[in-house]
């Protein structure tokens, strides 16, 4: 499939079934440009251009894909820096229209931490990405937590607790 990044491939093995994977290669089969990376990596590539004065072509490049997929958003913090050059990438995404699909462990209402302690920043972005968006909230265990509750390695663990499923009430 033409328009896949190299380590776009490594990635989707690393994250079997996930949405945001499953996505990029429908929009790839469908013959579009997509971009793939994780929030962390695209901060690195954002401020070593900013370092050597490549920042608008970096941007361009990041503008010009169809689909743009950040994944890991919130996972692990931006500096000023970083956050300030993510949402010019955010912005000039949303200016022209091309989706952008974000992953992220976070809710809404602690995008501030996303954005290096900045609330007016993320909430700006938070405006244009939910503008014409889509959002699934998905709830409970990850895969990769899932398997290792299944086979018991977490039981004397301080991780959160298993979520259960509701119970039905039955009618008497």
């Amino acid at each position: 499939m033409s328009g896949l990044r190299p380590g776009f491939w490594q990635a989707a093995r690393a994250a079997r079934g996930h949405l945001a994977i499953a996505l990029g290669i429908v929009t790839a089969e469908l013959g579009h440009r997509l971009y793939f990376t994780t929030a962390m990596e695209l901060a690195r590539k954002l401020g070593v251009a900013f370092a050597q004065n490549r920042l608008g072509h970096a941007t361009k490049m990041l503008t010009q894909p169809k689909l743009l997929i950040i994944d890991e958003i919130g996972c692990l913090g931006l500096d000023p820096t970083q956050a300030s050059l993510l949402f010019q990438v955010l912005c000039n995404r949303y200016e022209r229209n091309h989706a952008v699909i974000l992953t992220s462990n976070k809710a809404f209402c602690d995008w501030a931490d996303v954005f290096a302690g900045d609330a007016v920043l993320a909430s700006a972005a938070l405006d244009r990405l939910l503008h014409r968006s889509t959002v699934l909230n998905i709830k409970g265990d990850s895969y990769r937590l899932k398997e290792k509750r299944q086979a018991g390695l977490f039981q004397n663990q301080h991780l959160p607790p298993n979520p259960k499923p509701p119970t039905k009430k039955q009618k008497t």
